[in-house]
């Protein structure tokens, strides 16, 4: 399961790069890009952590996961809301 998540955030990185990267600076600001970036590796690492940790410690694995989950409630980058 972790490494679906895993997988999953991997082409949200790539799909950041390719749709947003492209965009002029006034539709997608420098720190909003900056914080979607952050948020994508961040939580790909963390997932990637969970997958390791699962297979000796389940649970702590999937605890993990889930809180790396919680990241996505608001699914919009910091500093996008006006």
């Amino acid at each position: 399961m972790n490494l679906t998540y895993f997988l999953v955030n991997l082409t949200y990185i790539f799909l950041i790069r390719e749709l947003i990267e492209p965009l002029p600076v006034d539709a997608v600001p420098l720190t909003v890009r900056k914080a979607m970036r952050i948020r994508s590796v961040a939580t790909l690492c963390l997932f990637g952590i969970a997958a390791i940790i699962a297979l000796k410690y389940p649970i702590v694995g999937l605890a993990t996961c889930c809180c790396c989950l919680a990241v996505y409630l608001r699914p919009q980058a910091p500093g996008t809301r006006r």
